[in-house]
């Protein structure tokens, strides 16, 4: 999984097999102050869909702290761009 690690934000990836599953788990935390927010939810999308392409069925979930506001979504009193950047990507992948 070093592959799919990141230089621009703190991400960990852990991936674990069984006999029918394979599932990959990523942990991740941007700080509020990082100057990449917009941009790593493109190269999260970018990991994600590298994972997808080697292992179609594979469940992947992503953890972390993103440190944005939503709305509809997070029980914000508002929306911020990053809340929108994460839900669009939360949407993307069908994620809850």
């Amino acid at each position: 999984m070093h592959a799919l690690e990141s230089s621009k934000f703190s991400t960990n990836w852990l991936t674990l097999n069984s006999h029918s599953l394979t599932k990959s788990i990523c942990a991740a935390y941007l700080s509020p102050n990082s100057s990449y927010y917009s941009k790593s939810f493109d190269d999260l999308i970018s990991k994600v869909e590298h994972t997808l392409s080697l292992y179609p069925f594979e469940k992947i979930s992503i953890l972390g702290d993103f440190n944005v506001h939503h709305q509809l979504w997070l029980s914000s009193p508002f929306t911020d761009h990053l809340g929108e950047l994460a839900f669009n990507f939360a949407i993307l992948y069908d994620m809850t």
